[in-house]
This record gives C-alpha cells, structure tokens and sequence, in this order.
C-alpha cells in the first residue's frame, strides 16, 4: 500500500488542490531536515485513491527550533492553534504545522518521541497513523492505518484525549464524510461518552 500510496501523495502534491499551499512546504522544509505531512491529510488521500480536497493539512517539521517555527509563523500571520502549533491561513486549505518535539502527544508526556515514526503512536484513530515524508518522499504508515484504510473502518488507537466529546462529533463526522464503519470499541467509547459525557477519557485497547 505505501508505494502507491506515495505516488499518489505525490501527484496531490503537483496537482491544482495545493496551488496556494505548495509554497508554504517548501519554505518550511528550508527551516530543517525534513517536513512531514501527517495524520488526516494522507488518510483522505488513501482513501479516495489518488488526490483529493482535504480539509486541513498538518505538518511536522524535523530538526527545528521552536524559536525558528515561531519566526516563521509571525513573518506570516500564522496563529496559535489549540494544540500549541501554528495555523496559517491558504486560499485552499488551513495548515497547522508543529515541531515534532511540541507536537500534543509528546508535550503531554503520553507517548514518548524517538523520532518521527513516534508520531504513529499519537492519534487518536488508527486511520491517521501515517505521514509523508517531502525529504524521503515516501509514506510511513502502521499495520493498524493499512487496516483501517482497506477495511474502511474507524477504530481508536491506545490513547488519551482531553476532549472525548470533541473526538466524537469527528468520529460521526468522519463516518458521514467518509463512509467508514465504527469497530465495536469505537462504537462502545461513542456510546459510553454519549451516555455520560464526565466518564475520563483514558483509553486502553
């Protein structure tokens, strides 16, 4: 699945859905070893089977300083997200774009960072669990994101969130957008949340 999914990464990243973004990947990728491109983004690629809108894009950068995303963001106008990143507006899409080390997870202390295939242990669904390398140029994906994407389901990762009812709507959201299925654990995390929206949010497989 990762070398088709890469070649059509790839052509996403020449085609017409990422005229306003392209510039912004390629000034970022100066700032230091590599740009990722993570989570929702290559999901929807794989998922659709070749390019495609996408909602958002989010980014992790490699080898880089806080202080030099942060000049990077201010040059822009880029804000503040509400995971401690940078969103910058495009005329096609929003990007949000993170250190690795200050990625949510990492800052949390929930998931420990040893290099970037760390970031597959950090979603909250399984289909996010990929990202693309623009250095590599290829696709790094898990067994569970393979699965999910060619069974076409929705289903948690080990995990913890601040916002179990916000993880929810997107789940119902993704379910309607993208036609995929909720596993039974999933299934029982909606119901239970839905049932008692104060239950912690800890969640174990």
């Amino acid at each position: 699945m990762n070398t088709a999914l890469t070649h059509n990464v790839q052509t996403w990243l020449n085609s017409d859905w990422t005229t306003s973004v392209r510039p912004h990947l390629k000034s970022l990728k100066t700032l230091g070893d590599d740009l990722l491109i993570f989570g929702g983004t290559i999901r929807d690629i794989a998922l659709a089977g070749g390019p495609t809108q996408v909602s958002d894009v989010d980014l992790v950068l490699l080898g880089t300083k806080s202080a030099q995303l942060e000049r990077w963001a201010a040059a822009l106008g880029a804000t503040r997200n509400k995971f401690g990143g940078f969103r910058l507006e495009t005329a096609q899409c929003p990007l949000d774009v993170w250190c690795l080390e200050d990625t949510w997870a990492f800052k949390q202390k929930l998931v420990k960072c040893a290099g970037p295939r760390s970031l597959l242990d950090t979603v909250f669904f399984t289909s996010a669990a990929a990202f693309y390398s623009l250095g590599e140029q290829r696709v790094t994906s898990s067994e569970s994101f393979r699965h999910a994407i060619a069974h076409r389901t929705l289903s948690l990762l080990v995990s913890e969130t601040e916002r179990p009812l916000k993880q929810v709507e997107r789940a119902n959201r993704f379910q309607r957008r993208l036609g995929l299925s909720f596993t039974k654990e999933l299934n029982d995390f909606v119901e239970a949340q839905t049932r008692n929206p104060s239950r912690p949010s800890v969640l174990a497989s």
